[in-house]
């Protein structure tokens, strides 16, 4: 849909390969020009590197959307360190050295566009459902929207956003763990190939 509208998509991907094939299906369905680029959010020096080349490429880039995330089963006193630091740094430091790295150049020019993709599971009002590791960063990336949104200035947008459900690689393979059974008897939903690609890496 942005491809449409004229916009240059930067496509980021932690396998170059997965990355090429998503963006040459982009391209054939609506057209336009899409860029990709190595990227793993949880690691601040992969993140520095990304936004150098999209600089050496003369890639500018006036919309961000941080949508990667890991939903690991396990509550407050089960959850292993390892499933922790996985969450954290890709739920919520990801997003945050994202920001670091490109809104400074939204302020300069006076335009931006951030969207946080968040969850309810992350609303406090919602009662922070679901995993633990999940429920808490979502509900962190919720408090560094408002922060940012209170520190910049000009025309710059920064919004969360809660889609819902969406068949993302991260629910197919929720719905072949240890979930299984619950959201089929929630949703009625019944368990799909582990082969669907996210319309949109960060």
């Amino acid at each position: 849909m942005l491809s449409k509208q004229g916009l240059t998509v930067v496509l980021a991907s932690r396998q170059l390969a997965a990355g090429e094939e998503t963006a040459h299906d982009i391209s054939a369905a609506e057209g336009g020009d899409v860029v990709v680029v190595e990227l793993d959010v949880s690691d601040v020096e992969s993140v520095s590197r990304c936004a150098t080349e999209l600089v050496s490429r003369g890639v500018r880039v006036d919309v961000l959307v941080n949508n990667a995330a890991v939903c690991l089963d396990g509550g407050v006193l089960d959850i292993d360190s390892a499933g922790v630091d996985t969450a954290v740094r890709t739920n919520l430091a990801g997003p945050f050295w994202l920001v670091r790295a490109f809104v400074p150049a939204m302020v300069r020019s006076g335009y931006g566009r951030v969207v946080n993709v968040s969850s309810g599971w992350g609303s406090f009002a919602g009662g922070l459902g679901g995993p633990v590791t999940y429920s808490i960063t979502k509900a962190a990336l919720n408090g560094l929207t408002v922060k940012l949104a209170q520190q910049v200035t000009g025309d710059i947008k920064v919004n969360a956003a809660c889609p819902g459900w969406v068949r993302t690689r991260m629910v197919v393979l929720m719905l072949h763990g240890a979930w299984n059974k619950v959201q089929i008897r929630l949703f009625g939903w019944r368990p799909c190939p582990p082969t669907v690609h996210p319309a949109v890496f960060s």
